[in-house]
């Protein structure tokens, strides 16, 4: 019975690290997916600022 166990427990501790492997993956993956979102919202941003900057500077010189 005790040594049952002894062999299981590297099985084990494998399963785990292959769950944790993935988990970090996902996480990982989320993050580039976030940090690119970020990007294009930051891009978006920029565009509507210098939009409203070239509205301002025309309606200034009218």
């Amino acid at each position: 019975m005790y040594h049952k166990t002894r062999l299981g427990e590297p099985w084990a501790a494998l399963l785990n690290l292959n769950q944790y492997k993935t988990s970090v993956r996902i996480i990982f993956q989320a993050q580039i997916i976030a940090c690119t979102s970020m990007q294009s919202l930051n891009r978006i941003k920029l565009i509507m600022l210098t939009n409203y900057a070239k509205l301002y500077t025309q309606k200034t010189q009218m």
